[in-house]
């Protein structure tokens, strides 16, 4: 019974008219996922592509193309690059939403993170990576980002 109550006075405090904000709606890291969501269909080309764990939502709410995150994982680090590729990606997205994006999506991202940028960053522990078709220096990828990790597993 005191979870009913619970969730009660939780949907109480969802604002409706901004669900996808609202504290009272989603946690941090669910409200960081909808964040990304929000630029990539407002701020992106329609024709852009995505790699991302929630692929179902994000092509949903999106209207992109997505490609499942752990398709490509089991590649090799260049063949991974290749398939992003050849599937033209262009961008990663990472969030906490899942435990397979803390412990498979990011060490391989970790290993490639050279060809890689951070287009945004959805706080607390959403990301938003740009595929780049050559290695980038220290201050331009994604190494240090990716290496401060989003935050361990998902809450």
């Amino acid at each position: 019974m005191p979870q009913v109550v619970a969730n009660a006075q939780q949907g109480l405090r969802c604002d409706r008219q901004a669900m996808w904000t609202s504290d009272g709606c989603y946690n941090a890291d669910q409200r960081a996922f909808f964040a990304a969501v929000t630029y990539a269909r407002d701020s992106l080309p329609t024709t852009a592509r995505y790699l991302v764990e929630r692929e179902t939502a994000f092509a949903y709410h999106t209207g992109r193309t997505v490609q499942h995150a752990q398709m490509p994982l089991r590649f090799s680090d260049e063949d991974f690059r290749a398939y992003l590729r050849n599937e033209r990606i262009e961008y990663i997205v990472l969030t906490r939403l899942t435990e397979s994006e803390v412990s498979s999506v990011v060490p391989k991202l970790l290993r490639n993170c050279q060809y890689l940028a951070i287009e945004r960053v959805f706080e607390p522990t959403g990301r938003m990576y740009r595929l780049l078709s050559a290695p980038a220096p220290a201050a331009a990828n994604a190494c240090a980002d990716l290496q401060r990790g989003i935050g361990g597993p998902p809450r």
